[in-house]
């Protein structure tokens, strides 16, 4: 198997950046109908934090992958990335035909893969040191993947993951387990192997294509316990609106006009 080495020697500016905007957000059409990515959270789109994270980090090329709203999202953009602070040329647009899924959705912009590719969805936000991803070991083979593991004290609401002593994903679990542990943060780092070889047409990277690497012995974790936030339910929306007034004050965000 080709390797290569995402290690200290390769930098975020390398590495491009997708970013899954095209879910249908149906838990949240009672009280938003806006595509959740720009839905306003303490004066600010909901996306808008989690890349100016990014770019702070120096993380450089995004790519947006757009299905339902699409032309929300476009219009809405300008706006996105003046408060995100990266200017609009570093930016590209795929938007899709039909729904694809998250796997179907990076399969159509297969041809904007770089070497090292950085996937996460616009729908929610983790706190942390988003370069981890590249500098850590494990997971170096072109035909490997890793995903950033957060911490829950409280995982009720989301898949689980089970995890060796090497970091490597043995196992993906159903919602309900009501403990402590490790959840699947939605952020991914691919080599461009990996994406090419995504079937086109609709599939699901989280049900589909990452439990298959991790029956392969190809899927490593780096774990996190940074500040997490999906804001896909009401009542975590309403969260949200409280929490991103200190997350909007520690990224030196401007906010939106009232």
């Amino acid at each position: 198997m080709t390797t290569g080495q995402p290690s200290a020697q390769l930098e975020p500016a390398e590495i491009a950046v997708f970013i899954l905007c095209g879910g249908l957000g149906t838990r949240l059409r009672s009280i938003e109908a806006r595509p959740k990515a720009i839905v306003p959270v303490a004066a600010r789109p909901f996306v808008s934090y989690q890349l100016a994270l990014l770019a702070a980090q120096g993380f450089a090329r995004f790519h947006l992958l757009l299905g339902v709203g699409a032309e929300a999202v476009r219009e809405a953009w300008p706006e996105v990335a003046r408060i995100a602070g990266i200017p609009l040329g570093r930016f590209s647009m795929t938007q899709e035909r039909e729904p694809l899924g998250t796997g179907g959705a990076l399969a159509s912009a297969r041809d904007r893969a770089a070497r090292w590719n950085l996937v996460l969805n616009a729908d929610s936000f983790v706190e942390t040191d988003l370069g981890a991803l590249v500098r850590s070991g494990g997971g170096e083979a072109e035909g490997a993947a890793r995903l950033l593991a957060v911490w829950m004290d409280d995982r009720t609401d989301y898949g689980g993951l089970v995890l060796d002593a090497d970091d490597r994903v043995t196992r993906f679990l159903e919602k309900g387990a009501c403990d402590a542990g490790w959840i699947n943060g939605g952020i991914y780092l691919m080599g461009r192997p990996l994406i090419e070889a995504l079937p086109t047409g609709p599939s699901s990277l989280e049900r589909d294509h990452l439990p298959r690497l991790a029956s392969a012995s190809r899927l490593w974790a780096v774990r996190s316990r940074g500040f997490f936030r999906d804001m896909g339910t009401p009542e975590r929306l309403a969260a949200a609106q409280r929490e991103f007034v200190a997350v909007g004050e520690r990224l030196a965000l401007p906010t939106s006009p009232a």
